[in-house]
């Protein structure tokens, strides 16, 4: 039997000369501040700048300074997710921080610290440091968050999904025994998902029957090794509990003295309070979206063909028209009015090439779903299984020899069965490919969530590739491109479609997502070579490129994507529940 220990930060009154000083809520061991760069959450290691871009550090102010007590979550850029145990101070005293690897961090690029409007506590909790169910807060910040590539939301899982496997924690919490020092550098620890069962069983045994678990609404990790004392600790609350870029829990308590092998961390089961935190949040949103109309153009599939002869070059001409178009590698192309991404900024993207020759040559985008399976468009699929690799990792498609670079064979893909074939510009234009061998994640290599079931994608979202660049040179670019572009109401969508289209047109409000230009007469969109790719919005991929009007980059027209929402329970019957 152990004590049951709140994992927060409290800053006492008294700071000394030291530092501050952090006592555990329960029992309270006070431990002093330590900015040693060889320090680590309990059995963790350092983490990587820019590693764990959805991370905050959540702060109470003292006289003139701030300092960590919890951490916290990313979810867009109003909202914050965290324990209902971190907000025992009045929302005018706390600040939240993002942005930093450092709790030292000072004038980083993009770094932020906001101030917080109100937070929501789960009316079940029952305040203060109490160890307890429903220990989940959503913090509204004061002013927007700026992302980039340190700042970004987190995916939240499925309702009512259950984690298994390997998870990640991160946290500036305490380091545990023998010095209780909390670190400088932000820390991360793999640690495995313990069943419920076997939790709940463990903490019966150390704990008793009357004891605060609920498999229900509870996760829990354990040690790697039944003599391993990996294990989250004070400082660590509200934190991510990660398992393929989907939030599955919140850090809310364990057992003290933190790290004892073969010992539980428990944490908010995120996936038990979806419906909680999208009313409480106002399904996440920030802002409303508009509309502007243009001129009717011609449809136009977003895939490149790689056509029977290749020149001196390759010729990548648009499914329809066919127009042909020469690669550039020239740096400072765009997508259509977008702008060269960072390395490692998309690690989710993936370059689908197929094989000429000796030669591989890009022909659509698509996001990584996991180890063995990536999404992408249907029509993006015209080469047999064999000829189509998948190359993960890069920033640039003349990248060669990256660190964690990797370009490996398709065993199979399923297409949708309501797709016609070819390069027809239709509904149910998805494609789950199937690799022959695994990925390997890293920093650059990453899988994107899926979306909620039946979701409606709203807001500002970002989309990524290697496509055109539109007129006049319709080059593609060598390095990877972004743009942030709204979703555009989908009924609005299919107006704007009918008024450029007719009646009889491609697009179906129940399978596809559009997003429109920022305003009236910028021209932001996708082109052809962007097939297959990434729509997505706070961490999740909302939608797949599918098709637009000829010649891309019209001011006020749409891009339309397939709605992956729609599509969640073909892909997971499709991917064996993206099994390896």
């Amino acid at each position: 039997m152990k004590v049951l220990l709140i994992l927060a930060v409290v800053v006492v009154a008294a700071l000394a000369d030291t530092g501050y000083i952090q006592p555990e809520f329960y029992p309270a061991v006070p431990r002093e501040y330590s900015n040693s760069s060889d320090l680590r959450i309990v059995a963790g290691s350092n983490a990587a700048r820019n590693q764990f871009p959805y991370q905050i550090s959540l702060r109470v102010i003292s006289g003139s300074s701030l300092f960590h007590i919890c951490g916290g979550s990313i979810l867009s850029q109003r909202w914050v997710l965290t324990a209902a145990h971190c907000t025992q101070y009045a929302a005018n005293q706390f600040r939240v921080t993002a942005g930093i690897l450092l709790q030292t961090d000072s004038g980083i690029a993009n770094q932020q610290t906001v101030s917080v409007s109100y937070y929501v506590n789960h009316a079940s909790y029952p305040g203060g440091s109490t160890v307890s169910a429903n220990d989940i807060s959503v913090i509204r910040l004061a002013s927007l968050l700026t992302y980039g590539v340190n700042v970004q939301p987190i995916a939240l899982p499925v309702a009512g999904a259950v984690p298994s496997g390997t998870a990640v924690v991160s946290g500036w919490g305490s380091l545990g025994p023998p010095t209780n020092s909390a670190p400088n550098n932000l820390q991360f620890v793999n640690l495995p998902i313990l069943a419920k069962a076997q939790c709940a069983s463990v903490i019966a045994q150390l704990s008793g029957s009357n004891n605060p678990f609920r498999s229900a609404l509870n996760v829990c990790t354990t040690t790697r090794s039944s003599s391993s004392r990996e294990a989250v600790c004070s400082g660590d609350s509200g934190g991510p509990l990660v398992v393929n870029s989907r939030l599955v829990g919140v850090v809310s308590w364990g057992y003290s003295p933190c790290g004892n092998p073969g010992f539980p961390s428990v944490y908010v089961d995120t996936a038990a309070y979806i419906s909680w935190i999208q009313q409480n949040t106002n399904n996440l949103s920030n802002y409303t979206l508009t509309l502007t109309l243009a001129n009717m153009k011609v449809l136009l599939v977003l895939a490149t063909v790689v056509v029977a002869a290749l020149a001196d070059g390759y010729i990548q001409p648009e499914l329809y028209p066919v127009v042909p178009r020469q690669y550039s590698n020239s740096t400072d192309l765009k997508i259509v009015s977008g702008s060269n991404a960072v390395r490692n900024q998309f690690p989710y993207q993936i370059s689908l090439r197929v094989v000429s020759g000796n030669a591989l040559f890009h022909i659509c985008g698509g996001s990584i779903l996991s180890q063995r399976w990536v999404l992408s468009a249907a029509h993006c699929t015209q080469y047999a299984a064999s000829q189509l690799r998948v190359t993960a990792g890069i920033l640039l498609q003349t990248d060669s020899g990256i660190a964690n670079q990797q370009t490996v064979a398709v065993a199979s893909f399923v297409n949708h069965a309501g797709y016609p074939g070819g390069n027809v510009v239709a509904a149910n234009d998805i494609s789950v490919i199937r690799l022959a061998s695994l990925l390997t994640y890293g920093v650059n290599v990453q899988p994107i969530a899926l979306p909620v079931a039946g979701a409606v994608p709203s807001g500002t979202s970002v989309v990524s590739g290697w496509g055109s660049l539109g007129p006049p040179t319709n080059a593609s670019p060598n390095n990877l491109q972004f743009v942030n572009v709204p979703i555009l109401a989908k009924d609005q969508c299919a107006n704007v479609i009918r008024q450029l289209s007719g009646i009889i047109n491609p697009f179906r409000s129940a399978l596809n997502v559009c997003t429109t230009t920022r305003a009236a007469s910028s021209i932001e969109a996708v082109c052809s070579g962007d097939s297959g790719g990434p729509l997505v919005v706070n961490s999740r991929v909302v939608g797949i490129v599918s098709w637009g009007y000829s010649p891309c980059g019209n001011a006020g027209f749409p891009s339309v994507y397939v709605d992956t929402a729609a599509y969640i329970a073909w892909i997971l019957q499709n991917t064996n529940n993206l099994s390896n």
